[in-house]
């Protein structure tokens, strides 16, 4: 089954006329990619996913706040698949050593 989008003007006219059919959209096609998912483990990490993305948008103060914490998540998940491509695992993260100074 093939899902079409409404035009992007349609999209917009939403956002700024009805948010609520828009989220109301955007559930019904999350909910319709979950049920085509076979991997329980990938519902799992896209539930996650989209609970962290609704944060995201949840915790701005402004559109072009949410849209900058977004593409700084896109662009973190992109450099750590560029990681595991070219070295074949993920990348550690805060791996630092905590150093105690005497008083």
């Amino acid at each position: 089954m093939k899902v079409e989008l409404p035009h992007i003007d349609e999209l917009m006219r939403l956002g700024k006329e009805d948010p609520e059919k828009l989220i109301k959209l955007k559930d019904t096609l999350f909910n319709l990619i979950l049920e085509r998912n076979n991997s329980q483990n990938s519902k799992i990490r896209l539930i996650a996913l989209q609970n962290k993305i609704d944060h995201l948008i949840n915790s701005s103060n402004n559109s072009l706040q949410s849209t900058i914490k977004l593409i700084r998540l896109m662009n973190s998940s992109v450099n750590d698949l560029n990681y595991v491509y070219k070295y074949g695992e993920r990348p550690t993260k805060n791996n630092s050593k905590v150093l105690l100074f005497k008083k």
